[in-house]
Parts: structure tokens; sequence; C-alpha cells
């Protein structure tokens, strides 16, 4: 619609156009009336043409005329195309007045024909001419998406004997509740003598990218038809438009060409919360091909997940769209910090590359970070979901560790999901700490098992599971659970065996890895005399260079604490308390070392005999001290009593202990008091035995050297009183007696020289013979003597003084050998 064109009619009268020739309607301003029809009052054009010079003209147009006014009501309009193009047209309902009355005014209304719209598009280009030699591009125009997009044109001429024909280029949408809204106008002006211009854009509203962008612009001429005057327009350009996901053209300035525009503005890239700003400068063709460049500082205000911030520093690219298909990538980099990966290390250097292709799905930031410890990379969505894969190594222990995995968001807002783990196998000293590691947001957890080997043969293990922030890798402590020694060879005497649950502290200091723990356990050795068996608690602790082991056993009647050195010295007390000879108890304490590496072990002990112990009857053991070999066997010396009818005899013992139920003695000494039966004194005379026990068995046998012993003193017939005594007599008492008679368990048998004094027929006579004998008994009760005399040195002893003389011996020994 043309709403508004003046011409001066340079005094054109009605009489003009009743003579039919061509009405000069003002400067340059021509109407060939064409078939004139006088109708009355009023003349009816048809089939006239009017004329703008070199700038537009109409063909095929009707009007009417009157006194005072020239009204066209129909024709078509066409412009040249430097000024616009298509074709426009006049009708009933908007006509184009011209004033007769001398002042040059005219109104009306030009709209585009009907087959042309709304392709036409009004004002395709300024300055357009020949394609070839075109200054200016198309004017891009407003989307539909809110209705129907028409034209109008406006039309100023020659006013007041003005030459300047004004062109009002209206763009105008119609809403969806039928209102119309004019979405920008372009004003031309043209002198139609020489044809100079000035044209000025005005808040023209175009698509681009699915977004309206505002244009304003303004240029002036020599010649509008000439197309080498227009080298380019300089604008201003607003609104904001969408060029990807994110990324946002929000304005700046312009200069406009036949090949488009070149840009030079301001660009927002939005990041999930926050945003940066950036510079952007290229050229826009048309809605599908255009190309920026982009440059900007970010600040660390662009939060890309709830996890990743994008760091200080400067971000650099391009995006652009070919035949449609839009690429982009912006690139950053520095130092972040962020709880994704593991936190406190002190720099992750970051680089950040924002790509897009015009798709939600295809718009992402890829990521990588690398540190000290290993990278992490992967892709980052504008929603805050992400993927990352991690791989890293690790201190821990004073090692290294390597581990990889995946780190995700799968949902907005959702959860981080780790899934980054490795393997660690430390060994520290005579230590190994062996399991798998896994990544969270700020730690390393470690599930494994800590195995310390003992320094002989097997090991000590026990289960761990722990935290450990990764910058901590090499300084961390946590407690060991289950596990249990098994077969620790502690030293070539000293073993745990199968035992329960240990619990202690497994840590590293600055990466030097120390185990301390604590179980209950068996423990066997051969150290400690009488037991080889214990129940124990143990402590031990191992590092890079040392091992130790404290244990507290104990079992029925004995205890002791222990330390083991790995060097396999060792410092064991231990004590006794069920330590028996004779049902009498020997305490017993003492200490077992080994000062030097494979050195000898050095033993000592301290303990005695509280009291009298019946070794056997008649037997005892009377007092006494422990002393220990250095093999670690018991020893004891005392004395032993061999009581007889009157007195005793005392002997020196010594001998060893396996324990309280076998031990072996040896026993010698002098008897200095000892009658046995009435005559039988035994002084000075040599005292030896071994007395020995097997599983509370005990086995004696015992011998007595004499040098002489007085037995009786009788009267025999014939002979009178008659004196008699032994010498050289030996004896052995045994309670292994093998063939032993009428009940008896024990059995002497002696040996010795018979010697008799008497005076026969008033002559003192003595004579010897051999004496050997041997009796039963049980208990303190004789069950049988047999002694026999031999070899009598005088032959006037009959048959019956032998008799006698032996039931005289057998009675005297009899009653020497009674209870004490």
């Amino acid at each position: 619609m043309l709403i508004g064109m003046v011409g001066s009619a340079n005094a054109a009268t009605y009489a003009d156009f009743e003579a039919g020739g061509t009405v000069e309607l003002g400067p340059s301003v021509t109407l060939d009336p064409g078939t004139v029809t006088d109708v009355g009052d009023t003349l009816e054009l048809s089939g006239a043409t009017l004329s703008y010079g070199d700038i537009g003209a109409g063909e095929g147009v009707t009007g009417v005329v009157t006194e005072d006014t020239l009204t066209l009501r129909g024709g078509e309009f066409t412009f040249a195309d430097e000024v616009a193009t298509g074709t426009f047209t006049v009708d009933e309902e908007n006509p184009l007045t011209f004033s007769l009355d001398g002042s040059g005014d005219s109104d009306g209304t030009l709209i585009p024909a009907a087959s042309e719209a709304p392709a036409v598009q009004a004002f395709a280009g300024i300055g357009q001419g020949d394609a070839e030699d075109a200054a200016l591009g198309v004017l891009p125009t407003v989307p539909a998406d809110n209705g129907p997009t028409f034209y109008t044109i406006d039309v100023q001429c020659c006013g007041g004997g003005a030459q300047t024909l004004g062109l009002n280029l209206r763009q105008k949408q119609r809403q969806p509740n039928n209102s119309v809204v004019e979405t920008g106008r372009v004003l031309v002006a043209v002198n139609l003598t020489n044809r100079r211009y000035r044209v000025e854009v005005i808040n023209w509203k175009f698509a681009f990218q699915g977004s309206n962008a505002t244009l304003s612009a303004v240029v002036a001429g020599q010649d509008i038809l000439n197309p080498f005057e227009f080298t380019g327009v300089s604008g201003t350009l607003t609104g904001q438009v969408q060029l990807a996901k994110g990324v946002y053209l929000t304005g700046g300035t312009l200069r406009w060409d036949k090949n488009g525009f070149t840009v030079s503005g301001s660009a927002r890239i939005d990041c999930l919360t926050g945003s940066i700003g950036a510079q952007l400068n290229g050229t826009i063709v048309d809605n599908d091909d255009w190309s920026f460049s982009v440059s900007g500082a970010t600040s660390g205000g662009c939060v890309l997940s709830d996890d990743l911030q994008l760091p200080t520093g400067d971000l650099t690219g391009e995006i652009s769209s070919e035949a449609g298909a839009i690429t982009g990538l912006f690139e950053v980099g520095g130092v972040i910090q962020t709880t994704l990966l593991p936190d406190g290390v002190d720099e992750w250097d970051a680089r950040f590359r924002f790509i897009y292709d015009g798709t939600d799905a295809g718009s992402y930031v890829a990521f990588f970070a690398e540190a000290d410890i290993g990278v992490a990379q992967g892709k980052v969505n504008f929603d805050g979901t992400f993927g990352l894969a991690a791989d890293f190594t690790i201190p821990f222990g004073g090692s290294s560790v390597a581990f990889d995995g995946d780190i995700n968001r799968t949902t907005p807002g959702g959860p981080v999901t780790y899934d980054v783990g490795g393997s660690a196998n430390i060994v520290f000293g005579k230590g190994t700490l062996a399991g798998s590691l896994r990544l969270t947001n700020d730690a390393l957890t470690f599930t494994g098992d800590v195995t310390v080997a003992c320094p002989v043969s097997g090991s000590i293990s026990g289960g761990v599971a722990t935290t450990v922030p990764l910058t901590g890798g090499n300084d961390w402590s946590v407690g060991i659970s289950g596990g249990a020694p098994s077969g620790c060879g502690v030293t070539n005497e000293f073993s745990l065996g199968a035992g329960t649950g240990i619990s202690g502290e497994i840590k590293s200091v600055g990466g030097v890895v120390s185990v301390n723990a604590s179980a209950n356990a068996t423990v066997n050795t051969t150290l400690i005399p009488t037991k080889t068996s214990f129940s124990a608690g143990f402590s031990f602790a191992a590092s890079q260079g040392a091992y130790s082991v404290a244990v507290n056993g104990s079992t029925q009647g004995a205890g002791f604490s222990a330390a083991v050195a790995s060097n396999g010295t060792f410092d064991l007390s231990f004590n006794l308390s069920d330590l028996a000879i004779g049902g009498v108890t020997l305490g017993a304490n003492g200490t077992i070392k080994r000062t030097t590496p494979g050195g000898a072990v050095a033993y000592t002990i301290s303990g005695s005999l509280a009291g009298q112990a019946k070794l056997y009857d008649n037997l005892y053991l009377r007092g006494g001290s422990l002393s220990i070999s250095n093999t670690g066997g018991l020893k004891f010396s005392g004395t032993v009593r061999q009581m007889c009818t009157t007195g005793y005899l005392d002997a020196s013992a010594s001998g060893s202990i396996t324990d309280s139920r076998n031990w072996s003695f040896d026993a010698q000494g002098l008897a200095s008091s000892c009658t046995l039966g009435r005559a039988a004194k035994f002084n000075g005379t040599t005292f030896f035995a071994d007395i020995d026990s097997v599983n509370n068995k005990v086995t004696y046998s015992a011998g007595v050297a004499a040098t002489q012993i007085n037995l009786f003193s009788t009267s025999f017939l014939l002979i009178g009183r008659t004196t008699t005594w032994l010498t050289n007599v030996s004896a052995t008492i045994s309670n292994t007696c093998v063939g032993c008679q009428e009940g008896g368990k024990n059995r002497i048998t002696f040996r010795g020289t018979g010697n008799a004094k008497f005076t026969l027929l008033f002559i003192p006579t003595t004579v010897s013979a051999t004496v050997d004998g041997v009796f039963d008994f049980s208990g303190s009760t004789i069950r049988r003597v047999d002694i026999r005399i031999t070899k009598i040195g005088w032959n006037i002893f009959t048959a019956g003084v032998q008799a006698a003389l032996v039931s005289a011996l057998d009675c005297d020994v009899e009653k020497g050998f009674t209870t004490a």
C-alpha cells in the first residue's frame, strides 16, 4: 500500500487533461493521460502512463480528473531496480491523488501486486542495479512466525515546487489478534533532476537464525542509479540472535554491501549458570551462510556443571554456517579446581573446547585436564551432564599406583557416579599392601590386605579398608581388621600358629609405610623348658627397615613374655609354676636371649625345692636349686637322703628335669650316721644311686660300698662268745626287680667278707668267709632273705655252725631295713 504520494502539478489544470497531451505534474513527473473520456463534470482516464523520470513509472493507469484533483484508481507501478523491485498497484480502496489547486500535493497508497506478494518482499535492494554490479544486498525481511508480513510505500513528491521524490517503505506484520505492527521502514529521498539521494533504514527487523535482529543505517550519494557509489553502508545491529545453542549475537556495528553484512559486535556464550562475554567479528551473507570469529576473556563465572567451572583465561574461536550447516569451536584454558577430580591437587591445567553443530545433541564442551598425577578428559553437555575418562598415577604408600575409569553425570542435577579404579601392590620392608583403589570425588578408597612376612617362614595378614585423600596419598592411617597369623616363624625356635582376627593400624608418613597390629594366636616354641605350646596375645610392628614382635603367652603352669626383632634376636622371660618333683613344687623363673643375629641362645633360671620330696621308699630329695644348660635343659642339684633303721645316708644329687613326670638324678656321698638293725653301722660308707622317672614311673638303683660293717656278737657251742663283722661290703638296691619272690617289689643284693672272732680252747681265733645274699621287700616289709656263706677260711665250722651264722645274719639284716 502506498499511503502518501505528493507531487507538484506545476499549475496543471483540468484543461490540460482535456487537451489530451502529456501533463507535467511536477519536475520529472509526467502523466500521459491515454484515453480521455468526458463524462460531464469529470474526465475519465484509461491506459494512462505516469512517469517519475528515471526512478519509476505506472502503466495502464486509470483515473478521474476533476477541477481540483487527479485521482488514479488503477494501474501497475514499478521502480528502478536500484530503488525497489516488484510490481505495485493502486485501486479503488487505495487510490493515488494529485491536487490541481496549485499546491502540488498528492496522496495515495501503493501495494504489492497480489501475484507477487509476499515473494516480492517490496524493497529488494537500494543500489541493486545489475546484479553483477550491485552495491548492496537484498534487505532481509522479518520472519512470518508471528503472522503475515506485508509492505506499503508512501510517496511524497514535488510539493511546494520541490524536485524531491520521497519514498517511505513500511514493513508490517499482522499479529494473531489481527492487529498490525510495523517492523521497520526505509526512507528514500531522490532528487528527480540530478538523482542525488539519501536512504535511511530505521529499526528494520529481519530474520536471522530464528531470531529478530534490528538494523539501522544511513547512506547518501550523488546518483542513485550509479551502483558504484555504494561502497558500503554503516549501521547498527541490535537485538539478540541465537547463533547456536547458548551462543548469542547481542548487537554491534555493521557494514552493508552487496555481499551482505560485515558485523563487529558483542556476543554472549551461556553456561549452565553464568555466561561469557565476547567480541564477535564476521559476515552475514544470508540466514544460512555466515561466519564469525569470537574472542573474549573468562572471569570464572561460567559454571558448566555443579562440579565444573570455567577457569579465568582467554577464549578464542569461530562459529559459522554454510548452507545452513552450523559449526563452531571456542577454546579456553587455565587452572581449575573441581570436586569432580581428586580434591586438593594444587593445579589442574584444564582446556575447554566449546563445540557446536546447530543441534542440542551436537553442542557440548570437550574437556581435558591434566596435573602431575594424570589426566581427565571427556564431554560436558550444556545441561550439566557429562562423561569423563580419568587416567591417573598417584602416590600411595611411597609408590605410584595407576588407575583409570569413568566419571559420569547422566541426568541434569543428578548424582555423580565413579567407575575409576586400579590396583596397588606396595612393598615395605617385609610387608606387602595389596588391593584395589576406587576414586571418589575427594579421596581414594582402598580395599585390600596387608601381609607381613615373618622373619623365618609364614606371614601375618589382615584386611584393610580406608579412604585416602589423594594429596595425602603418602600420609594416612587406617585400621586393620580380620585376617590371622599363618604359620608365622618368628625365629627358628619360635613360631605363631593358628590365631584369631588381627586388629591394628597401617599408616604411611611421607610415603614410609608401617604396621602396628595385635592378635591372639597359639605360640609354639622349643625355648621354654617343660613347655612347647602357649595361648598368647601378640603384637607386631613392621616398617621399611624393621620388624618386631611382642608376645605374652600362658599355659597351665607357665607363662612368658618376649620381644623379637626382625634380625632374629630376642629377649624372653618366663616362669614355671607347676614344675614338681615328688609332689613338691619347684618355683622357677628365667630368661632366654639371643643378642646377636645368628648367635647362640643364652639361658638363665632361678628356682629351688621348697621342702622334702619323696622319691622312693626311704629315699628323699632334700633341698636344692635349678640351673639350665646352654640348650635350655633344666638341671637340678641338691641332696638325696636314704633313711636307715636309725640315722640316714646323705648324698649329693644332680640331674636333669624334662617335666614333672620325667626326670633323672644321680646321687653319691659318704654315709655318716646309718645303722641297719642292731649292729650294722655305716660310717664313712660310700653311697651312690640312680633315680629316674619316666611318665611318672620311678626307677631306683642304688649302691653302698663300706670298708667295714659290725654285725652281731653271740655265743656258740664250743667256741663261746663270737664277734662278727663284714669288710669290703658292696650292695645294690633296685626297684626294677625281675625275679622278686613272695610279693617283693624291691631287691637288695650284697657281697662282702664276713669275719668272726672268738676264743677256741682258750686260743683267740679269727676266721673269714665270703658272704653274699639277696632279699626282697615291699615297702618296709622283708619278703625273702637268702644269705650264703662260702669259702670259709677255717674248716672247723661244721654245717650246723654255718647254718647258725646264716640264720643270725638273716635276722640281723632283716631288722636293719625297716621303715625310717
